[in-house]
């Protein structure tokens, strides 16, 4: 699946050989547009054309989208980590999977890697796959920032589009590194936390908006921190992805209960 993986921006990501090219050499790897230039050209909406559930399909009143941004840098190969992050993806999974069965919530997944690109868009979490290997290919540095501003630009546009059609929105991002980012968060992503979408607020005043980063390393805290996350400890990558599953399953499981006789209409903004 590896090769068939796309970013937001609709590429293809490079086979195995075109890497074994780039890394003799041989050629370049394509530049990706920054998410500045993205956002200003409206290609960074081309999540939706890329999620395998539509907006327009979305019954429910109250919906909550997630977004993760997997690690796939090339020290998580480096440490052995890769079972630990597709093991603690897949119980991730299961448990939203359950609330959703059980308890008849509608959870849109968007899975995104570090430096490998989209493996879906927003998905309901019943009929996301599970995640193999394969679909861990490490290589490469952190370039956290870049990865995070897609994710928030990806949700915040999908997000849009769903408050067109009278639906209560949360959105939710979660992310687990083992490292400090080697990419500086540039204008354009710092804006994206100001839009009003993620100033809005339930009755009782909880926050539609959250994002997550857990990590046992304090210099990838640090990270988390800059843009303000929920930022938690913890002791190993495993327990970083189990930490973060139980807070998102948490936060998606009240959503609906305070909603539930609120007026729709996407005005989250007091």
């Amino acid at each position: 699946m590896a090769s068939s993986i796309m970013s937001l921006w609709g590429e293809p990501q490079s086979s195995k050989a075109a890497e074994k090219a780039i890394a003799a050499g041989l050629i370049s790897r394509p530049q990706k547009p920054s998410l500045e230039a993205a956002l200003k050209t409206g290609t960074a909406k081309s999540v939706i054309q890329l999620s395998p559930t539509k907006p327009s399909s979305v019954e429910s009143g109250t919906v909550t989208l997630i977004a993760e941004v997997i690690d796939d840098s090339e020290s998580i190969a480096y440490h052995k980590l890769e079972k630990e992050i597709i093991d603690g993806e897949n119980n991730f999974l299961d448990e939203l999977s359950k609330l959703a069965r059980e308890h008849g919530k509608e959870i849109l997944l968007m899975r995104r890697l570090l430096n490998g690109g989209l493996i879906h868009g927003f998905q309901r979490v019943e009929e996301c796959k599970p995640l193999g290997l394969a679909d861990l290919t490490c290589s490469g540095m952190t370039p956290w920032y870049g990865a995070m501003g897609d994710c928030l630009a990806a949700s915040i546009n999908y997000g849009k589009e769903l408050c067109l059609q009278n639906r209560q929105v949360q959105l939710l991002i979660g992310t687990v590194t083992d490292g400090e980012a080697t990419d500086q968060p540039d204008q354009a992503t710092l804006s994206l936390f100001n839009d009003p979408m993620l100033r809005g607020t339930t009755p009782s005043g909880r926050k539609i908006f959250s994002a997550v980063g857990i990590s046992p390393f304090a210099s990838a805290r640090e990270t988390f921190e800059r843009l303000g996350l929920e930022t938690y400890a913890s002791g190993s990558i495993k327990d970083s992805i189990l930490a973060m599953s139980k807070i998102l399953v948490s936060k998606s499981k009240t959503f609906g209960q305070e909603v539930a006789n609120r007026p729709v209409g996407g005005e989250f903004v007091e």
